[in-house]
């Protein structure tokens, strides 16, 4: 595809900033988000009516992590110590390769830490984040 002259669209999730020096853990792996919330519990619908609480404090520990990787105070950099050394992978920096060779014109992705906007240089709204 690529020999041939076309452009293609990256889509990437969790997996590809897993790897170091990103070293973030995924919501799955041992470590990640749903290792402390059970999303079963904390997200389903009767226990945010009933329990809000449990809801909004996986929400806020998800708030802090996401603020600290896209630019957050040192304070909260030093609480959220999955994310604060945390750098575009080889994948990252491979995808940003295509991009300015001009192989790569767009890049989606699920993911909530900010690596492929450090990485690219994509234009606007790229890299675009999408969550089904």
């Amino acid at each position: 595809m690529l020999a041939g002259g076309r452009s293609m669209t990256v889509f990437t999730g969790a997996g590809c900033s897993v790897e170091p020096p990103s070293s973030i853990p995924d919501f799955r792996s041992p470590g990640g988000l749903w290792s402390r919330y059970d999303p079963a519990v904390y997200c389903e619908y009767n226990t945010f009516v009933g329990q809000p609480h449990l809801f909004w404090e996986m929400a806020t520990e998800l708030t802090r992590d996401i603020h600290a990787i896209n630019g957050g105070t040192q304070e909260e950099l030093l609480e959220t110590g999955t994310v604060r050394h945390a750098r575009p992978n080889a994948a990252h920096v491979a995808i940003a390769d295509l991009e300015r060779l001009g192989c790569v014109t767009a890049c989606i992705t699920q993911n909530i830490d900010g690596l492929h906007g450090k990485a690219c240089f994509f234009p606007p709204p790229f890299p675009l984040s999408l969550h089904v």
